[in-house]
């Protein structure tokens, strides 16, 4: 929606404006905070845990970032550009230490007994990529249909312990409607919905778009 700023009627200001409320919006939530940034975490569920939930609870990690590197661009089939893959690459090195803290506020640890010990499928690099888990304990449950869920739910409690934690203000039930853009395209904010009335928040440094989907997207389905 572009618009000119000035005939905007904004009702919130923010840094940082991040959309879903599953574990990648929680980690950019909880990274964008470390940086000092006013973050509004918006979810339009009435709960959070998105997809995330349901998934295993494998952290993905790499030994060695050139062949995470190879790894990562043989699984996105030339879809991805290389500067991207490169930087998750370096990341997934030494990523475990930084989920070692976070699971400290929960009072856990990545286990050393689930190590999965490769990627998941037969390319170049696979030897440098591993999965690990979190030790068993009291996973996410505080909506009914959470309950009995396990790996998935595990790693979700570490991101909803730190996301409280530091106070990140948080929004259930507030679906995005659409990106407030300025004249040049530029990215002012974002038109929601909550409590059954439109609002427009104002995000001053950017919006992370963190709301999945892909599982309704065959296009998204085929590249990632």
């Amino acid at each position: 929606m572009a618009t000119n700023e000035r005939t905007i009627n904004w009702h919130k200001e923010v840094d940082v404006i991040v959309v879903g409320y599953g574990a990648a919006g929680g980690i950019s939530a909880i990274t964008a905070h470390d940086t000092r940034a006013k973050v509004l975490l918006i979810e339009k569920m009435p709960h959070p845990g998105g997809i995330s939930m349901l998934s295993g609870g494998g952290v993905a990690f790499a030994r060695n970032a050139e062949g995470a590197f190879q790894y990562l661009k043989r699984t996105c089939n030339g879809t991805t550009p290389d500067d991207i893959l490169r930087k998750m690459a370096e990341e997934m090195v030494g990523i475990i230490d930084w989920v070692k803290d976070l699971a400290k506020v929960s009072g856990t640890e990545p286990t050393t007994t689930e190590t999965r010990g490769h990627g998941t499928y037969p390319f170049p690099g696979t030897n440098d990529i591993d999965s690990i888990k979190l030790k068993d304990f009291q996973a996410y449950d505080e909506f009914p249909w959470a309950k009995g869920l396990r790996g998935g739910a595990r790693l979700f409690k570490v991101v909803y312990d730190n996301v409280n934690t530091r106070g990140i203000e948080v929004m259930l039930a507030t679906p995005a409607k659409e990106l407030i853009t300025g004249a040049n395209g530029e990215v002012l904010g974002l038109a929601a919905e909550h409590e059954g009335k439109p609002i427009n928040i104002k995000a001053r440094k950017g919006v992370i778009l963190a709301c999945g989907g892909y599982e309704n997207d065959d296009a998204m389905k085929l590249q990632y």
